[in-house]
């Protein structure tokens, strides 16, 4: 009930919701906006909102699964490029990683690669979860912003990651937090994001 008073305030009310399609993402954007005003609210779940991989716990389940257990959110999106079952997270292997537009390989951008139980490239979590690199993400960011100027709709909710709202406003935001910002106010990269 305290999380669903936050998003009362807002005037306009969001044409549409959008959340990372990391579960306590979406759980958290069915909490806030579960009032009856938001029933006919379109929700999407966009891969370029989700979190920087820092954590075991920043890593999805595929896109099937979020359609069984959030049936009200559109993950056709995810669907189209990533499939019902493949990984749309960030799995550290140059071949395969398609989270980013347009961006298959980076030059100069060294990624993780776990083969055989051994680390290929870039960092390696302790919990075996490759960690998405600082310029990977960033690109991630710029696509974000891209996928917003694109949407028809003039006012959006997003419910996503600290990482994502530090990258685009270098500002730290709390648990929760409502924050009214404009496209323009959007800027990937203005947080510097740490190794």
């Amino acid at each position: 009930v305290a999380l669903q008073a936050i998003p009362s305030t807002l005037h306009p009310s969001p044409q549409l919701l959008v959340a990372s399609p990391l579960r306590r993402a979406m759980r958290t954007a069915d909490l806030a906006f579960g009032l009856e005003r938001y029933d006919n609210t379109p929700r999407v779940a966009c891969v370029h909102a989700r979190e920087r991989v820092f954590h075991a716990s920043d890593v999805g389940r595929p896109a099937g699964e979020l359609q069984r257990d959030f049936p009200r959110w559109c993950v056709r999106e995810m669907v189209e490029k990533f499939g019902d079952d493949a990984p749309w997270w960030y799995v550290g292997d140059d071949e395969n990683d398609r989270t980013s537009e347009g961006n298959q390989k980076q030059p100069g951008v060294t990624r993780a690669r776990v083969t055989g139980g051994s680390q290929v490239g870039g960092p390696v979590l302790r919990s075996g979860v490759p960690s998405e690199p600082s310029e990977v993400f960033e690109a991630r960011m710029k696509d974000l912003k891209d996928w917003l100027e694109r949407r028809p709709e003039s006012h959006i909710a997003i419910v996503a990651h600290w990482g994502v709202w530090f990258s685009l406003t270098g500002r730290e935001f709390e648990n929760c937090e409502l924050v009214t910002l404009e496209l323009d106010d959007l800027e990937p990269g203005k947080g510097k994001m740490p190794v």
